[in-house]
């Protein structure tokens, strides 16, 4: 039986791709999968998935005639997939050493999980690297919806995709790698996985991300029109979610929302009176964050 999928999609990052794929061969396993999708390239790019799925007898690779964009390949990957545990990655993204034994480890420890989660470090364009941490105290761990929804009740915890595995059969049933949510796809896919079975992450870097300013999610989100007809796909798919409750757990966790889809969100909230519950919610969140800010500062003068 196949464990894990790794899912590759790319346009136009030849540049890239030859690590990218490296460190997914290097950390897939004999029980393991690789699917690479062309999303129609005009560079080097389909040449380098072939001679990369010629080596590895695991890989498959499947050329799309035309660009058709991240989702639309992320949805023909997904369609290939075999494993149990699938994983999408960039192609200007690479996975760090021992993410695959790691991922091994947290899937037979935490079988039931819904996401299985790693942190990773991120390049900025100056070359400076930072890295996210999940600010726990143990190296690893499992988190229950219940213990998920407590913490995101006074931080946000976020898991980041980059490095992450989703459970194939949780993520078919919420239909994937959703068309209509466009740069939010992947983050709704994980924490809609996540409150349904949970979060087992290990406080290791797995993946080094690339923070780029034209990548899809930052130019999804600096996109005024691309933004708002993706919130509002968002919440409105939020009232036909009940299998995971997720609309009910985002609603006590508002810091999630802000931290996700940025402080403008309540302007696009006011116009949406089946929303009202939200607005409330997230217009609270944002007063409770600048009064304990102003308590922060006055307490720094004291000290």
């Amino acid at each position: 039986m196949t464990r894990f999928s790794y899912l590759i999609c790319n346009f136009n990052h030849a540049r890239s791709l030859p690590r990218a794929l490296k460190a997914i061969g290097t950390e897939a396993g004999p029980d393991d999968e690789i699917i690479a999708v062309d999303d129609g390239s005009t560079d080097e790019s389909p040449s380098i998935f072939a001679e990369f799925a010629s080596r590895h007898p695991r890989a498959r690779f499947v050329s799309l005639p035309e660009n058709r964009g991240l989702l639309a390949a992320s949805a023909e990957a997904l369609l290939h997939a075999r494993g149990r545990y699938v994983g999408l990655f960039a192609a200007d993204d690479h996975l760090l050493p021992g993410f695959g034994i790691r991922m091994g480890w947290l899937a037979g420890r935490y079988p039931d999980a819904g996401i299985l989660a790693q942190e990773v470090t991120i390049r900025a364009p100056s070359q400076e690297v930072r890295r996210y941490t999940f600010g726990a105290l143990r190296e690893s761990g499992y988190l229950s919806p219940r213990a998920l929804s407590r913490i995101m009740r006074y931080r946000y915890f976020w898991l980041p995709t980059a490095a992450a595995f989703l459970r194939r059969d949780l993520l078919t049933e919420a239909g994937g790698w959703r068309m209509e949510l466009d740069w939010l796809a992947d983050w709704y896919a994980a924490y809609d996985a996540a409150w349904l079975s949970g979060v087992a992450w290990t406080s290791h870097p797995g993946a080094e991300v690339t923070e780029n300013p034209a990548s899809f999610g930052r130019a999804g989100l600096n996109d005024p029109i691309r933004r708002t007809s993706v919130l509002n796909a968002f919440f409105d798919l939020l009232h036909g979610a009940p299998q995971s409750g997720l609309r009910d757990r985002l609603l006590g966790a508002p810091i999630a929302l802000l931290a996700a889809l940025g402080d403008d969100l309540p302007n696009l909230l006011a116009m949406r009176a089946k929303d009202r519950d939200f607005h409330l919610a997230v217009t609270h969140c944002m007063r409770e964050r600048v009064r304990l800010g102003r308590i922060g500062r006055l307490m720094a003068l004291f000290l």
